[in-house]
């Protein structure tokens, strides 16, 4: 990942702003599958499950997109 994204010449946003955005919506659309199929009936914590679920995703797609200068 880049270390910011320019919108124009005024506005910088970092770029864990998009990968939490999108675990969020991985994170949400598996807790609706998983409550759709019954699955959270398994899990003990429900909250506790869904915390772990988003951080993990989040922790994917910022591995998934690694930073071009650190690697270069």
């Amino acid at each position: 990942m880049t270390t910011q994204w320019l919108i124009g010449d005024t506005v910088s946003i970092s770029t864990i702003v998009p990968a939490v955005l999108g675990g969020l919506l991985l994170a949400g659309l598996l807790s609706w599958l998983l409550a759709r199929l019954r699955l959270y009936r398994f899990i003990w914590n429900r909250p506790l499950f869904e915390l772990a679920l988003f951080l993990i995703l989040t922790g994917a797609i910022v591995a998934l997109f690694p930073n071009p200068v650190a690697s270069g």
